[in-house]
């Protein structure tokens, strides 16, 4: 499956989303004021030949109305502790089989203001998924 496919699902069955905060994949909707967004962003080059250590990234963008922002800002600290340091171990803060690790890479958002007003706040993280 897609790791965003499994990151969407992973965090609607954690329930910290909602009706009124979808998850949203890839693409940048602009008939919802808030929701959350999970898209590629890169990743970091192999170091090995076999390139069995590959460090791809997801980007979470979660971006809610300017007047709403603490609300915004809480949401997206809501699926940041949910994804940081998740994996397919059962010590980790949040079970999530068949993923090595995911790790942000900021501990804080960027912050920033679309052209409606509303506020987005963003962060990477990069993750590593078991080898089938």
């Amino acid at each position: 499956m897609n790791p965003l496919a499994d990151l969407k699902t992973f965090i609607d069955a954690s329930g910290v989303s909602s009706v009124s905060w979808p998850v949203r994949l890839a693409i940048l909707n602009t008939d919802s004021a808030q929701a959350i967004y999970l898209s590629e962003a890169g990743g970091f080059p192999f170091d090995t030949l076999g390139r069995e250590n590959i460090n791809a990234k997801f980007q979470l963008l979660v971006r809610g109305p300017a007047e709403e922002f603490e609300a915004c800002l809480t949401k997206w600290q809501e699926v940041f502790d949910l994804l940081q340091d998740a994996q397919d171990n059962p010590g980790s803060p949040a079970l999530l089989p068949g993923w090595t690790f995911i790790q942000c890479i900021n501990s804080r958002p960027n912050t920033w203001w679309d052209s409606e007003g509303r506020a987005c706040l963003t962060t990477e993280f990069r993750y590593k998924k078991a080898r089938t």
